[in-house]
């Protein structure tokens, strides 16, 4: 958020004060409904932590006001990013104290005393008057009570870790779990149910089809067909489940496509940690990783 506003203010666009754009008035424009193009309200009394209200109209449409900056999916998408940064890559202490926004948070932590490990970006200027940055990664520790463990190379950390993280993760299966109905397995059941009763009925002797010839043998096959559908059908598959499903990649697959940010959240849904000590890393796995590794899905989302 903070690059956003020196983007911002450096191209010269002033807020609605006139005055150079913070970075709360940004995460106010960002979480607005309105940017889809949609007409919104404030509720009453709000906060600036409020979200402004989406109007809708009599058939319950959302009122539409202008074309959308951003559609419905590319909207959800910027609230998770934001959520997601507000969770693990908020910016700790106050602005100038070297913190900066760090990867792995929670997943890389201190040998020493298991904290958190976070990027320090030190400035200092050059006579020439030119800027030189250092990064290392440092316990939280540092600025209270610190525990004694050394400073690190981000780029030297962040590799290790991606390196051991391949060697015992890479070649596990990507699995999502899925919801599904089972709605309409049941209604097809109850229809052949309804078609072998109303077969079985007209082939018992003075029943319909138990005329001999062409319409008796029609009506014997297709009870047969419609027993052997009903047989095919699994019991189970006609009420709601679950079900595990591969993607058919690896996760040496799946973060070569999606990169270190599907990674770091692979991590932290694995409750996987990387503990750092002075002259040694340790990988602690728990034993059912792979099944908080799934990726759950939430169905019920595009239900409410």
């Amino acid at each position: 958020m903070y690059k956003i506003t020196q983007i911002v203010n450096r191209a010269g666009v002033p807020s609605p004060w006139r005055r150079e754009v913070g970075c709360g008035e940004s995460y106010v424009d960002l979480t607005n409904p309105a940017l889809k193009g949609v007409r919104v309200i404030r509720p009453p009394k709000a906060t600036s932590k409020d979200v402004s209200r989406i109007v809708y109209d009599s058939d319950g449409h959302p009122i539409r006001l202008a074309p959308p900056i951003f559609t419905d999916e590319e909207f959800d998408q910027l609230q998770d990013r934001l959520k997601q940064n507000a969770k693990y890559g908020a910016r700790k202490g106050t602005r100038g104290s070297g913190k900066q926004l760090s990867r792995f948070l929670g997943v890389i932590q201190c040998g020493n005393c298991q904290a958190n490990i976070y990027k320090h970006v030190t400035k200092k200027k050059r006579k020439d008057g030119t800027t030189r940055s250092t990064s290392r990664l440092r316990c939280s520790s540092y600025t209270k009570e610190p525990c004694g463990a050394p400073s690190f190379d981000p780029d030297e950390m962040y590799g290790a870790l991606a390196d051991t993280v391949l060697d015992e993760l890479g070649d596990y299966e990507v699995i999502h779990r899925e919801y599904a109905r089972g709605a309409e397995n049941l209604a097809r059941v109850t229809e052949l149910q309804g078609s072998i009763k109303h077969y079985m009925d007209g082939l018992v002797p003075g029943g319909a089809f138990a005329v001999g010839g062409f319409i008796q043998k029609q009506a014997e096959e297709a009870l047969q067909k419609l027993g052997a559908e009903l047989s095919g059908i699994d019991p189970e598959s006609t009420q709601d489940s679950w079900h595990y499903r591969s993607i058919g990649v690896t996760y040496r697959e799946h973060w070569s496509n999606l990169g270190i940010d599907q990674m770091e959240k692979d991590l932290l849904r694995g409750g996987i940690t990387f503990l750092v000590h002075t002259d040694h890393c340790d990988l602690l796995i728990p034993d059912d990783v792979k099944q908080r590794l799934v990726v759950k899905d939430d169905y019920f989302k595009n239900l409410k």
